[in-house]
Parts: structure tokens; C-alpha cells; sequence
């Protein structure tokens, strides 16, 4: 393995090194989009409206949002990075909810299935790869007496 690529703890076995490295990928992925979100919807905000228009507002509140949930992806995956056995893993899924959730109100409010499409479909996909990474961390895991 070269050493510019993502390493898993050492103290894994193979399995659950795929399953880490898919959680890392997807998540790295998820960041991503909402950043580039963020970012066109910012620039996006005022296309084709009158300066006066409350929609540019409605818009760049939106914005700002998806640009926040992009940084609180950001630091829910530099926390797993660093503790994927214990509060990393949690916070990952508490934030990921948080994604189901958001996604769920942009689509509603936004009157855009996309949101939850795009949005939602890969945080529940990443959730589900992070409970199977807590049972087979429970499964691995030695008992102790």
C-alpha cells in the first residue's frame, strides 16, 4: 500500500478494514456534495430575480445551511477518523440522522425529491455501514471477564 492512501487502524482485521474504508469514502463523498451544494446555491441565490425579491434571502439562508451541515460533516468525519471504536463513530451517526432529518425538510419544503435523493439516500446507506461496523465490532471484540 502506498502511503498516500487512507490506512485503517492496524488493529483491524480485513472485513472490517472494507467496512471502515467505505464509511470514510462515503462520508468523504456526502461532504462533498454538500459542499458543492453550499457553494452553487450561494452563487445561484439572485439568478433570474428582481434585486427586491424575497426569494434571494430565502435562498441565502438555504445556502448558508447547506454550507454549515457540510462543515458539520467535516468534523463528524475528522472525529471518526480519529475514534471510529467509540465517540467517533456515534457523533458520525447523531450527524448522519441530522442529514436524514435535513434532507427530509429541504425536500418538503423545496417541493424537490432530489434533496432527499441526493442527500438522503447515502446518508442511510452510510448509517446502515456504521451500525454493521458497531456489530462486528462487538462481534470481534474479545470478552472480558
Amino acid at each position: 500500500m502506498s502511503e498516500d492512501t487512507v490506512r485503517a487502524p492496524a488493529n483491524m482485521r480485513n472485513g472490517r478494514r472494507w467496512l471502515y474504508l467505505s464509511i470514510v469514502v462515503l462520508t468523504l463523498v456526502q461532504c462533498g456534495w454538500w459542499t458543492f451544494s453550499g457553494w452553487i446555491m450561494w452563487y445561484l441565490r439572485g439568478l433570474m430575480l428582481e434585486p427586491s425579491s424575497p426569494q434571494i434571502a430565502d435562498n441565502t439562508r438555504f445556502a448558508v445551511a447547506l454550507l454549515v451541515v457540510a462543515a458539520i460533516n467535516i468534523g463528524a468525519l475528522v472525529c471518526f477518523l480519529a475514534r471510529p471504536e467509540t465517540w467517533g463513530r456515534l457523533l458520525l451517526a447523531a450527524v448522519l440522522i441530522g442529514n436524514i432529518a435535513f434532507c427530509s425538510w429541504a425536500s418538503l419544503s423545496r417541493e424537490n425529491i432530489g434533496w432527499l435523493v441526493l442527500g438522503g439516500v447515502p446518508a442511510v446507506i452510510t448509517l446502515i455501514l456504521v451500525a454493521l461496523f458497531r456489530s462486528r465490532a462487538s462481534e470481534i471484540s474479545p470478552v472480558r471477564s
